[in-house]
């Protein structure tokens, strides 16, 4: 993190886009990309339910008052038949608000377990640990520490400022040395 910061914003561009740049068409499996998806599909989707769902109260409506004009049905039926329409109405749509809350955490779950079967992002500082009866075969696959790891933390003189404010030092001979087993926190 001390000198990571333009190619964590390059990561974070790439990933995210930059809708300042290129507002449409987003460039494809970027955040922005899915965002106008979700949004384009979400507000098609609301209109027809809008659409389909006041047709269909404003149709029963307009065949309730030939029906009363007619005389098969009393002003007391076709209001509480409306009432019934109303309440089913709404339904439907807090319906469709929570079957869309649980697609939005199905993703969100698979992208989590996307991540945990990654496995560690640096492979510089870890080696394939080998226990089957031979290379290449698929047992055994996990992951260890290249070099023994003890735990103990050491800073010794640590100067610090961040790249967009060099005059502003978060660091200055800054030392600590934390003990395996115990607990630090470096707050501020």
């Amino acid at each position: 993190s001390f000198d990571g910061e333009e190619v964590e914003h390059r990561r974070y561009t790439h990933h995210i886009g930059t809708p300042a740049e290129a507002f449409w068409p987003p460039k494809r499996n970027t955040t922005l990309y899915h965002g106008a998806r979700k949004a384009l599909a979400l507000s098609g989707l609301y209109s027809l339910g809008f659409f389909v769902g006041l047709g269909a109260l404003y149709g029963s409506l307009w065949y309730g008052f030939i029906m009363y004009t007619e005389g098969a049905v009393s002003i007391g039926g076709l209001s509480a038949f409306q009432s019934y329409i109303f309440q089913i109405g709404f339904a439907l749509a807090t319906l469709g608000h929570e079957v869309t809350q649980v697609f939005e955490a199905l993703g969100g779950a698979r992208r989590i377990f996307e991540l945990l079967e990654e496995g560690p992002g640096n492979a510089g500082h870890w080696q394939a640990e080998s226990s089957g009866p031979g290379p290449g075969t698929q047992a055994g696959t996990g992951m260890r520490p290249a070099t023994e790891m003890r735990g103990e933390v050491t800073f010794e003189d640590v100067h610090f400022a961040y790249p967009a404010r060099p005059d502003k030092p978060v660091l200055s001979k800054f030392s600590l040395h934390v003990p395996a087993g115990s607990v630090a926190a470096l707050v501020g």
